[in-house]
This record gives C-alpha cells, sequence and structure tokens, in this order.
C-alpha cells in the first residue's frame, strides 16, 4: 500500500516543530549566570609607601580606597582621622578655594598664583586680573576659571622656555602660603602623615599622568 504523496511533508513538519520545542526548553531551562569580576587594587610602588592620588575632581574615598592609591597593612591605623574629613584630596589640589595673601595680594586658588605668574611674564597688567583685588571675574572665580585662562596673553619661545624654569618654584611658593594661611587645610595636609602625595594629571585626549606633589610633603613635614 502507497501512502499519499503529502505524508513525507507532514514528517517533515512534525520532526521540525519537535526540534524546535527541545531547543526552546533547553533554552529557557538554562540560566545564564552573571560574571562577577573583582576590583583589581593598585600594586604595591616599589618603595612601598602608602600612596594617595588627588585632584581637583577626586572621589570622596577612604584613604588608600582612592584610583591609582596604595594602603600599606602596616599604616592603615594612622589615618582613621584623615578617613572622616569628607573630600580631603579636593583640599590637596591646586583647585582648592581658600583665599590666601602671596606676594602682597589675594588669590583665590593656587591655580590663579599660577596662572598669574605665566602671564606677568609677558603682560603684568593682564596677570592683575587674576587677583581678587583686582574685582575682575577672573580673580574672583574658581580655579578652573583661573585655568581657562591660562592663554590669556600668548608667550614666546623665550619666554615660555623662561617659564618652564620657573613655574615648579611658583607653584612651591602658592602652595607654601595657602597651607601656612588656610588652618584647615594644613591640618588635612597633616593627617597625611608620610604618605606619598601623587596629583593626578588630566588632559582631554592625552594619558593621565602621575605627578610626584614632593613640596606638599616637604610642607607637611615641616609642621
Amino acid at each position: 500500500m502507497s501512502l499519499p504523496a503529502y505524508w513525507d511533508d507532514n514528517v517533515s513538519i512534525v520532526k521540525l516543530m519537535e526540534r524546535r520545542q527541545v531547543a526552546k526548553t533547553t533554552k529557557t531551562s538554562v540560566k545564564p549566570t552573571k560574571a562577577t569580576f573583582k576590583k583589581r587594587s593598585s600594586p604595591p610602588p616599589a618603595d612601598g609607601r602608602t600612596t594617595f592620588v588627588f585632584y581637583s575632581k577626586s572621589a570622596d574615598a577612604k584613604p588608600g580606597k582612592g584610583a591609582h592609591e596604595y594602603m600599606n597593612p602596616s599604616d592603615a591605623s594612622q589615618f582613621e582621622a584623615l578617613s572622616k574629613v569628607k573630600d580631603w584630596r579636593k583640599v590637596l589640589s591646586n583647585f582648592d578655594e581658600c583665599p590666601f595673601q602671596c606676594e602682597g595680594k589675594t588669590y583665590n586658588t593656587i591655580e590663579h598664583v599660577f596662572q598669574s605668574k605665566k602671564i606677568a611674564i609677558a603682560d603684568p597688567i593682564q596677570a592683575e586680573r587674576f587677583t581678587v583685588e583686582s574685582g575682575d571675574p577672573i580673580g574672583q572665580g574658581d580655579g578652573k576659571m583661573a585655568q581657562s585662562k591660562r592663554k590669556l596673553v600668548k608667550l614666546t619661545p623665550e619666554q615660555m622656555n623662561r617659564w618652564d624654569h620657573m613655574k615648579r618654584d611658583v607653584m612651591k611658593e602658592a602652595a607654601r602660603q595657602k597651607f601656612a594661611q588656610c588652618p584647615q587645610a594644613m591640618e588635612i595636609l597633616a593627617l597625611t602623615k608620610g604618605a606619598k602625595l601623587l596629583h593626578l594629571v588630566t588632559a582631554r585626549g592625552q594619558k593621565s599622568t602621575l605627578d610626584h606633589f614632593e613640596h606638599l610633603e616637604r610642607i607637611r613635614d615641616e609642621i
């Protein structure tokens, strides 16, 4: 007895439906597992020193828990007081606002002094705009405002070379005056104890770098 012509087609359809049902059952029965990733901690520095990293937008993390930081296990108990200070890293930044006097003029931040001294090489009058006494929006503004005006006056190659040779000393003196005149900032600096202090330097389109602020460590040692 021969089977109807459509029989093979029906059998194929039934088998196809069975395979689809098996595939659907298998897919729903196997639950995907959520991947877990362990946060990678920064490797110990070569000298083994506890290291803190800061910049104007630092997150308010516990000492040793910030990006690129390292806490020597033997130092952990030394920074309990520091851990209770909100946003202590930002206070170490050149953008921290605490008006202070430097060479007889008032500046809102270390950044204001830094940019003013740079501009003064080419145009002392424009440099005055970074002081509080000038009443100019730059002098009245924050560190971000001061940095945004770093190209207010264009320096010649010779003037830039001169600036490159003096800018470290300018920053050191500005920091010394700021911390000496801002008790709260000096207290926070003291609470960093013997930790290495690194400033995170960020620039659009460039890889971030870490700048060792040894001048802050020297100021701390003098307290």
